[in-house]
C-alpha cells in the first residue's frame, strides 16, 4: 500500500471530545501521522517516536505553481522546493514556477 505522508502531529487518545477533559480517564498525547492512500482517502495512524523521525523525511508539502507561458495555476504535492514540475496545460517544454 503506497501512502503519501502530509504531516505529523499530537493527538489525545482515550479522551472525550471536550478539550477541558483531556487529563481525565488516562488520556495521553501520542504521535499521529496524517496521510493520503492510493485511493485518495485521508487517514491517520498512531506511530512511535522512532518512526516519526523516518516519516519526517518523507513528508510532502502543498505548493501552488503558475506557468509563465500560459498562466495555468495548479496545486501540487512536492518534497523539496527545488523540484521541477512540467506544465500539464502547455506540455513538457515549459516549467511551472
Amino acid at each position: 500500500m503506497h501512502v503519501t505522508y502530509l504531516s505529523i502531529g499530537h493527538k489525545w487518545l482515550g479522551t472525550r471530545k471536550n478539550w477541558q477533559n483531556r487529563g481525565q480517564r488516562g488520556g495521553k498525547p501520542s504521535l499521529v501521522a496524517y496521510f493520503i492512500d492510493e485511493n485518495g482517502k485521508f487517514g491517520c495512524k498512531k506511530i512511535t517516536k522512532l518512526k516519526s523521525l523516518i516519516i519526517k523525511g518523507q513528508i510532502y508539502k502543498r505548493k501552488t505553481f503558475q506557468c509563465l507561458d500560459c498562466g495555468f495555476k495548479g496545486v501540487y504535492l512536492i518534497k523539496k522546493d527545488t523540484d521541477v514540475i512540467p506544465c500539464s496545460n502547455c506540455g513538457d517544454d515549459s516549467e511551472l514556477s
